[in-house]
């Protein structure tokens, strides 16, 4: 009992609000993108534009109509 009474106090202690996850998300992906720039910018393209193309006109054969 006592340990959820000081879950619940610590809670408060947050900078954030747990309640708006996206916002946490969305700093998340910026982050993560500035700090592997550099390195992403080195590696290879594991698909090209034809490789998309082809995916996405096959997708739309086997789609189930609804």
């Amino acid at each position: 009992m006592c340990e959820v009474l000081e879950r619940k106090d610590q809670k408060h202690k947050l900078d954030y609000d747990r309640e708006e996850p996206e916002d946490i998300t969305k700093s998340l992906m910026i982050l993560s993108e500035r700090s592997l720039h550099e390195f992403l910018a080195s590696e290879p393209d594991i698909y090209t534009v034809d490789d998309l193309k082809v995916r996405y006109r096959y997708s739309f054969l086997f789609q189930i109509p609804t």
